[in-house]
């Protein structure tokens, strides 16, 4: 996440040469001058470090920041024990959501189920019951449905969504405050 967020600090939403970008076949391949107008940032790639991945020119010193922070070269991913090594990958920067929609509901109980999960889909639990509250109660919830592709996260869609943090200490402090405000009210 943090080369991700440096990449579009530095560049934006633009493609620039020396991005790396996924093919319709598959391929990595760096952007130039002569194919930077086939591709749009939907296509570009970011590295997850490792030995066995190119880095593209536009981050090569950022990267290499980070590394060497900790003594670290990419060779160090590289280990005689196979089972030790790290080749690395490759994620989209982004993704575009598919079939989103939202909606709103208020309810009272917390323990009240709001949704059908996939679980209660395959035990055909009637759609119908799939918002369990009634409209009227002290709290609401966001409710969203939405489609990503295969290594895509849903977290940083719902931060995107939310523009709330979601790193997990972030959360456990909303929990822990809302728990205390909830025991100080009883």
């Amino acid at each position: 996440a943090v080369v991700s967020t440096q990449r579009i600090e530095l560049y934006g939403c633009n493609i620039v040469v020396g991005d790396l970008v996924k093919t319709s076949n598959d391929e990595i391949i760096k952007i130039n001058q002569d194919n930077i107008s086939q591709y749009s940032i939907y296509d570009c790639v970011i590295p997850i470090v490792g030995f066995g991945v190119e880095l593209p020119n536009s981050l090569l010193e950022y990267i290499g920041e980070l590394l060497s922070k900790d003594d670290i070269t990419i060779m160090h991913f590289k280990h005689k024990i196979k089972e030790y090594s790290c080749k690395g990958d490759y994620r989209f920067l982004m993704c575009l959501c598919k079939d989103l929609s939202y909606s709103m509901s208020h309810y009272e109980n917390m323990d009240q189920i709001l949704t059908v999960n996939d679980w209660d889909r395959m035990q055909n639990c009637s759609e119908q019951s799939e918002i369990g509250a009634n409209g009227k109660g002290t709290h609401t919830a966001f409710i969203t449905k939405f489609t990503l592709p295969s290594g895509c996260y849903a977290t940083m869609l719902i931060r995107e969504l939310t523009r709330v943090d979601t790193a997990h200490l972030s959360l456990k402090l909303a929990d822990e405050m809302y728990t205390d405000k909830n025991i100080s009210n009883e």
